[in-house]
């Protein structure tokens, strides 16, 4: 079964995903929701200080909720199951069976290891999440 899934350039990875799965479930006003919008009805907007050994300097900002895909989600009343495993194999048997079934799936992936980006900061979540509008 292939799923028709819209998917465009995103300035972030999260209000992207979201932007896209609203469209995919036919939400809008007029037309798409924007990133903005979606990061803001998302409640997107925090503020995480990490102080990382090895990161010159040793400090990482993150501007994001850590919650911002489940939160916007579950403020619009759709369903959202989270899962998590460390196994790769289980992990890729979920997203699988949630795609099978014509439901895209949004994977929280270690941004070091997709090799379009040029980045060194590790994402370390093991995290398959399967959300349903």
């Amino acid at each position: 079964m292939l799923l028709k899934y819209p998917h465009r350039m995103a300035g972030h990875c999260g209000s992207g995903a979201l932007r896209d799965l609203l469209e995919w479930a036919g939400l809008g006003w007029q037309e798409v929701p924007g990133e903005g919008l979606v990061f803001g009805m998302g409640g997107g907007l925090a503020f995480t200080y990490l102080r990382l050994a090895g990161l010159t300097p040793p400090v990482y900002l993150v501007g994001r909720s850590s919650d911002l895909e489940v939160d916007l989600l579950a403020r619009l009343g759709a369903e959202v199951d989270v899962r998590e495993t460390d196994d790769p194999v289980v992990g890729w048997e979920w997203v699988r069976s949630e795609l099978q079934h014509g439901r895209p799936v949004m994977v929280w992936a270690d941004i070091a290891e997709l090799p379009y980006l040029n980045v060194r900061l590790q994402m370390k979540r093991p995290r398959f999440d399967a959300a349903a509008v």
